[in-house]
């Protein structure tokens, strides 16, 4: 487990197991998966049947049925999304309201006959998650399905990197919470990523990784515009190793580097 606290921390060995779990009533693919705390699995879009889906599916890991088991299962939300969209990418949000954090979806491009630009957010409702509140949000500047993201609760951002779609595999830009806006970073990464890469975010920097390309990058987000610094390649050396940027020194960064590209493997 690669630590996000401000101080490296030794990596914490957990231990898994496989666990099988309901089957969808229908059949789906390309469909984006993501857990909530305290909601469960959560299934977005993909492709249902003969088409492409705009359906939301919950698996609840608190209810009665889940403890019985037998009677566990998918269940629809009544929320649908927007725009029907497959190869899309997902992530979970912690809000602040009134005092209480509260869990938001925000899906991300994908494809829809085309590949899409259009960012949604599902709010879930206090009363009746399965009938939360679906919105439109601004648009990404470049379309991209199969991107990678991650959230910064400090920036009230959300990176976006890589991808698939013209000119994005090599292209970063993220989207202010704040503002509802996206912007684009001018810089571009050394290597390709363009199959729902891995993004991450420690000690300011932000990494990007791929089991594809074997590689990992990273960028300095204090300055106005991201600076590629290092990167790895299969035989374990750093490549173009530059001028740091960290305020720690360079056996750390290459701890971090070492351990994320364990994982990526």
């Amino acid at each position: 487990m690669i630590s996000n606290y401000d101080e490296y921390k030794e990596m914490e060995l957990i231990n898994g197991y496989i666990w099988c779990l309901p089957s969808f009533n229908t059949e789906i693919t390309n469909n984006c998966l993501i857990y909530s705390d305290e909601f469960g699995l959560i299934s977005v879009g993909g492709l249902e049947g003969y088409g492409f889906s705009d359906n939301i599916y919950n698996l609840s890991f608190s209810n009665n049925a889940y403890r019985e088991q037998n009677k566990w299962k998918w269940k629809r939300m009544d929320t649908k999304l927007k725009n029907r969209r497959s190869l899309t990418s997902c992530i979970m949000i912690k809000t602040n309201n009134n005092y209480q954090l509260k869990e938001k979806i925000i899906i991300i491009g994908g494809h829809h006959y085309k590949t899409l630009s259009s960012i949604e957010m599902y709010d879930f409702d206090d009363n009746n998650y399965y009938n939360g509140k679906c919105e439109e949000l601004s648009s990404l500047n470049t379309a991209r399905r199969k991107c990678g993201v991650c959230y910064s609760n400090q920036f009230q951002r959300i990176y976006i990197g890589g991808g698939a779609g013209f000119g994005v595999t090599e292209q970063f830009e993220y989207y202010d919470l704040i503002k509802n806006q996206c912007y684009s970073f001018d810089i571009k990464t050394q290597y390709e990523y363009d199959n729902y890469p891995v993004l991450w975010i420690n000690n300011n920097m932000l990494c990007i990784g791929s089991t594809n390309t074997q590689h990992i990058e990273c960028m300095d987000l204090r300055e106005d515009k991201m600076k590629a610094i290092l990167s790895k390649n299969k035989k374990n050396k750093l490549l173009n190793l530059q001028k740091l940027l960290l305020p720690y020194n360079k056996s750390f960064v290459e701890n971090e580097v070492y351990n994320n590209c364990r994982l990526l493997r």
